[in-house]
């Protein structure tokens, strides 16, 4: 048999130091999709999130690996909700040897609403964008935001109508910025009390039961 041919080790080119003096903001991966379990007020609920994840890279380091990023996400368990986000967003830091960085976890959350006259209940889907962010000085910044769908008078209706005037669709939007732990459901509510109707499945009998009110010029 012939002797095997040993070449030399390979250098690993990444691991060397930079001396370009070039730091980079931010560096890693987006819209990778996986299987999450978000814990709610309501309990949990299995989703599928896409994720986009960095990290601040020093100016003395070429690159960061990519893998990690997946791994973590592979090597996941358990339901999340905002102080366990809080850690995956540590844990991304420390298995990357970073001192900033930030995830971003887009997911639907769906939450069951009756129809306003008929009772119907059917499930309403709502987008929901976690932001979670660690500075290289060890503060960290949580941002929530919700994409509710509604409908609302439509005052052009509302201005030729007595009553019965229709609704139009809308999307509204939430991102607050939290400094103390707010539930999901606040901001979908603070958004839906807005709003003339929340519900997806509305039968005849109650759209025919819509009116205006003359104290809100909602319709009711």
């Amino acid at each position: 048999m012939d002797d095997l041919v040993r070449f030399p080790q390979l250098p690993d080119v990444q691991s060397r130091a930079d001396n370009r003096a070039l730091a980079i903001d931010a560096v890693g991966i987006r819209r990778l999709r996986s299987p999450v379990t978000i814990r709610t007020g309501e309990g949990e609920q299995a989703t599928i999130a896409t994720f986009s994840m960095a990290v601040a890279l020093p100016a003395a380091v070429k690159g960061t690996h990519m893998s990690r990023f997946v791994e973590l996400l592979e090597e996941r368990t358990g339901a999340l909700d905002p102080r366990g986000f809080r850690s995956l967003v540590r844990e991304m830091l420390d298995r990357l040897g970073a001192k900033g960085g930030s995830i971003e976890m887009q997911f639907p959350l769906f939450r069951v609403k009756a129809a306003p006259v008929s009772g119907v209940e059917s499930r309403l889907d709502y987008e929901v964008c976690w932001w979670g962010e660690q500075s290289p000085d060890g503060s960290y910044s949580f941002r929530m935001k919700v994409g509710v769908p509604v409908t609302s008078l439509c005052p052009c209706s509302k201005e030729i109508s007595a009553y019965g005037a229709h609704n139009q669709r809308s999307l509204l939007s939430i991102d607050a910025e939290l400094t103390a732990p707010m539930e999901m459901n606040e901001l979908i509510e603070i958004a839906e009390s807005a709003a003339s109707c929340a519900s997806k499945l509305c039968r005849r009998s109650s759209a025919a039961a819509r009116k205006v009110s003359p104290s809100t010029g909602l319709t009711e």
